[in-house]
């Protein structure tokens, strides 16, 4: 084998490896921090996208203070498609396609209403009229713009829609506005039949109260100690299935009484999870290894084939006098 029929073959293995990078993907490709070029990158061609007939409608709480968390709804009203087929759902700071995630004008997610920190989620069987959920946390004072956008298939085709634009004031912290201190983390995920215990960070707080409710269901109360001087400890109900549970905050102080958002805590089985990079440098690697090991047997067989011409010429030549060529 040449080397250039070698490196070409090496060549179409590569394109073939790298089909599934680009390629539509209808059965999703799996929550993420992605920016709205994704309306091309999974699903093929940006151009050939249909218009989704879904109307989209983001909403958040009238006050939103610097540092503090709070929630974004979208509700997704007119979707005709069916409701087997994975929805897609993202929340945006911007439709450049670049650098218009939440996380890129300053916003932090603290969860979503799949148990992670994700501004694009999927979800099975969303029907027109359902809502979905981000709890962020905001930046410095000043003005923000948010969209939302969905994408999803149907009738063969990947569909495609944008919200309207969206604004948000963030206003400066009332004094002695009872609050989640801003290096306050809620956990968004946990095994079946973890135990869920956690110090609640908090400033100007003398009292908490915390509620739980599975699914959206009927709100109980949690379990609270400690105090303000100490610190309060939180323990949530171990889940025995898997199962999302969300729960919030009651903080009393001095300032006006405060409830946080609801945040999400999804109890999963425990399982695996696969590293699609790591898989493709894997086959990669293969590859490489089994063309190096073709061009070596290659290299011997033509080192070998030389050896035997030179033996043969050898063998072949009269010999002079004192049996010499």
């Amino acid at each position: 084998m040449s080397l250039m029929r070698i490196k070409a073959t090496l060549v179409l293995c590569l394109l073939l490896l790298s089909t599934n990078l680009g390629a539509a993907e209808p059965g999703g490709v799996d929550d993420g921090t992605f920016d709205m070029q994704c309306g091309g990158a999974c699903h093929g061609d940006s151009d050939q996208n249909a218009t989704s007939s879904a109307s989209l409608t983001l909403l958040t709480e009238s006050n939103i203070y610097a540092g503090q968390a709070t929630t974004f709804t979208l509700q997704v009203d007119q979707l005709t498609t069916s409701i087997y087929v994975p929805i897609g759902l993202f929340l945006l700071s911007d439709t450049t396609g670049y650098r218009d995630t939440p996380q890129d004008i300053g916003w932090q997610i603290l969860s979503d209403s799949n148990g992670a920190v994700n501004n694009y989620i999927e979800l099975s069987g969303f029907t027109t009229g359902d809502t979905t959920e981000w709890v962020l946390r905001a930046p410095e004072v000043g003005n923000y713009t948010f969209f939302a956008s969905i994408h999803h298939g149907g009738n063969g085709v990947p569909h495609f829609g944008i919200s309207q634009a969206y604004s948000v004031e963030v206003l400066p912290i009332p004094d002695n506005l009872p609050r989640l201190s801003t290096d306050f983390m809620p956990v968004v995920s946990r095994e079946v039949g973890q135990q869920s215990n956690f110090q609640l960070l908090v400033e100007d707080t003398d009292n908490v109260t915390v509620e739980w409710r599975i699914d959206g269901g009927i709100a109980n109360q949690a379990n609270v100690t400690g105090d303000s001087a100490n610190g309060f400890m939180v323990e949530l109900p171990t889940a025995n299935q898997p199962s999302t549970m969300q729960w919030r905050a009651i903080l009393d102080g001095e300032g006006p009484q405060q409830t946080t958002p609801w945040f999400t805590l999804v109890s999963n089985q425990q399982g695996f999870s696969i590293d699609t990079t790591a898989v493709y440098l894997q086959a990669i690697s293969v590859l490489l290894f089994f063309a190096g090991i073709t061009v070596l047997l290659q290299t011997r067989n033509k080192t070998t084939s030389n050896t035997k011409a030179e033996k043969l010429f050898d063998e072949t030549q009269p010999l002079g006098e004192g049996g010499e060529l």
